[in-house]
């Protein structure tokens, strides 16, 4: 059975070599629903509960947490070292996570208030957040350039599914493979792509067929993107980044 040490190996491996921050946390179950109250509480900020509450199924909610807890972990690594008592992850217009400077409070309305409150903005606006969650698990990356996560646990998928969302060059790829190299390659070339939509900010809207993950480099609108990928657990994992940036 994959544990958390497992997944965080696998994030290791694809995180240190270019300086990203990352974590992992285990999503609660079912018969944790105590626990996941316990930690909505403690480490959820007010809109953020405000929205978990607004998901009814136990999975999102459960999911979300973890997600969120990942991500403040991640960010209060060095070097980012981001307190997750000045900031909130509030959701763009696709969903994904942005880091939001908390207000101050009023009474605090002092010149080095607002110069704290200044330099959290501009922090906010430099530091990007990707999280991703399968079976279980949610991992999430922070770094001061933008980057962007997926997670896929390791399981057979149907035929169509290459068929309709890999490219011709993935396609004559994976032709050349059988057995667990085939399905490793299925589940990275997906990461990959995945991981891409969330760097460029595009989410559903970027076509995955038009991401050729079989090449160590492309073109997403104006980015450059590559990759960090690896299988290992049961799991595949990648993580897009721009090479100017990281």
């Amino acid at each position: 059975m994959t544990a958390v040490a497992d997944i965080y190996l696998l994030m290791q491996g694809l995180c240190e070599s270019v300086g990203a921050c990352y974590a992992v946390q285990r999503v609660r179950s079912v018969d944790e629903s105590a626990a996941l109250a316990r930690d909505e509480d403690e480490h959820l900020q007010e809109k953020e509960q405000q929205h978990c509450a607004t998901l009814r199924a136990f999975k999102r909610r459960a999911e979300f947490c973890a997600g969120r807890i990942a991500a403040k972990r991640a960010l209060a690594q060095a070097p980012l070292c981001i307190s997750a008592s000045a900031f909130e992850l509030e959701r763009d217009a696709m969903g994904a996570p942005r880091l939001r400077a908390l207000v101050p409070n009023p009474s605090r309305a002092s010149i080095t208030g607002v110069e704290e409150n200044v330099e959290h903005q501009l922090i906010a606006a430099r530091t990007h957040v990707s999280i991703s969650h399968s079976h279980g698990f949610a991992v999430a990356v922070a770094a001061p350039w933008r980057i962007g996560v997926d997670l896929e646990a390791v399981e057979p998928r149907p035929n169509a599914l290459v068929r309709y969302f890999y490219c011709v060059a993935e396609q004559r790829v994976l032709h050349q493979l059988q057995g667990s190299a085939l399905q490793g390659a299925v589940h990275r070339f997906w990461t990959r792509k995945e991981s891409a939509c969330k760097l460029s900010g595009r989410g559903a809207r970027l076509a995955l067929r038009d991401i050729d993950a079989s090449r160590h480099q492309v073109h997403v609108d104006e980015h450059v993107i590559q990759w960090r990928s690896a299988v290992f657990a049961g799991f595949a994992a990648s993580i897009a980044f721009t090479p100017d940036d990281s």
